[in-house]
């Protein structure tokens, strides 16, 4: 099973990903009630079950269990010293 930092090889998946109680814990909201949000507005797609979320964050379950990709989280992957960080240090 995956961690919330390690990333998925398939392309619909990859990112982050976040278990449900660690996605509820950053958008400082319950976890039962992140999954029952998530299993009202859910869309099925074969054996999978999707919904996008604000901010980009999409769900998806397999084998009953949630998980979330944070693609904010993906945008500058090391930080502000990453290697998407700017050479001159001010964001630029």
């Amino acid at each position: 099973m995956k961690k919330a930092h390690e990333h998925s090889t398939h392309p619909v998946f990859s990112g982050v990903l976040a278990t449900l109680e660690e996605a509820a814990a950053a958008l400082f909201i319950d976890a039962a009630e992140l999954r029952d949000h998530c299993d009202r507005q859910a869309h099925r797609c074969g054996d999978i079950a999707l919904v996008r979320l604000e901010a980009g964050i999409t769900g998806f379950r397999t084998r009953g269990a949630w998980r979330f990709r944070f693609p904010m989280l993906e945008a500058n992957p090391g930080g502000p010293d990453g290697p998407h960080a700017s050479p001159t240090g001010d964001g630029q």
